[in-house]
C-alpha cells in the first residue's frame, strides 16, 4: 500500500465532510469565531451576515471557513488503522518524552514531542509531510531530535510518509542514524509491504 496516496485521497474526503460540517455547526460557538477573526482581519470590508449566508452557498467560502485536515491527526489516526496500532497518549502524565538525558519524561517544555505508538520493543514518532519549506524542516528537526534523545537509552523508531519524507529526506535521515543501533527509520507503505 502506498501510504502517501491513500492519505492524500483520505485528506480529499475530510475536506468534502469538513465542508459539510462548517455549514451544518454555522451557528456554533467556533464556526462564529472564526467568522468574528476574519471580519477583524477585514475591518468592515464584509458583514456577518454577508460571510454567513456566503458560507451556506458557496463552497469555495466554505472551505476557507472549514476545519483544516492537516491539524486534525488525520495521518496519524490512518496509520494506526492500517497498522493496527493504539496510540500513546499525546499529553498528560502517562505521555512519553525524552528529555537532554535520554529519560522518559512527561512534560512538554524542554523536551521531545511525544511518542505517538510503543510497538515491537520502539517508541515511535510518527510524521506525514508534505511539501519543502519552514514548517515541514521543523517537522523534521522534531524528529531528529525524537531520534536522538531518545536513542541514548532506548529503541526508538521514526515512520515518515508524504512527498517530503518520499522525494529526499527520508533517506537523508536513514544516512544520518546509520550507525546507530537504537534508531529505526521506516514507513507506513514499507510496514505493510513486509508483512
Amino acid at each position: 500500500m502506498n501510504f502517501t496516496t491513500y492519505v492524500k485521497e483520505e485528506k480529499i474526503k475530510a475536506r468534502i465532510k469538513n465542508i459539510e460540517e462548517v455549514r451544518k455547526d454555522i451557528d456554533k460557538t467556533w464556526v462564529k469565531q472564526k467568522i468574528q477573526n476574519h471580519l477583524e482581519a477585514f475591518n468592515g470590508l464584509f458583514t456577518y451576515d454577508e460571510i454567513r449566508a456566503d458560507i451556506l452557498t458557496n463552497t469555495i467560502t466554505a472551505s476557507k471557513f472549514c476545519k483544516d485536515p492537516s491539524k486534525q491527526n488525520i495521518s496519524e489516526n490512518l496509520a494506526a488503522e492500517v497498522l493496527n496500532w493504539k496510540k500513546l497518549p499525546a499529553q498528560g502524565k502517562n505521555c512519553i518524552r525524552f528529555n537532554d538525558n535520554g529519560d522518559i519524561v512527561s512534560a512538554s517544555s524542554g523536551n521531545t514531542k511525544s511518542a505517538d505508538f510503543y510497538e515491537m520493543g520502539y517508541y515511535i514518532t510518527q510524521k506525514y509531510t508534505e511539501g519543502d519549506g519552514g514548517a515541514q524542516d521543523n517537522q523534521r528537526n522534531d524528529v531528529i531530535d525524537f531520534l536522538k534523545r531518545g536513542s541514548i537509552k532506548y529503541k526508538v523508531m521514526a515512520i515518515v510518509d508524504g512527498d517530503y519524507w518520499d522525494n529526499k529526506y527520508r533517506s537523508i535521515l536513514i544516512e544520518e542514524f546509520k550507525n546507530n543501533p537504537n534508531v529505526k527509520i521506516t514507513s507506513v507503505t514499507e510496514l505493510t509491504e513486509n508483512t
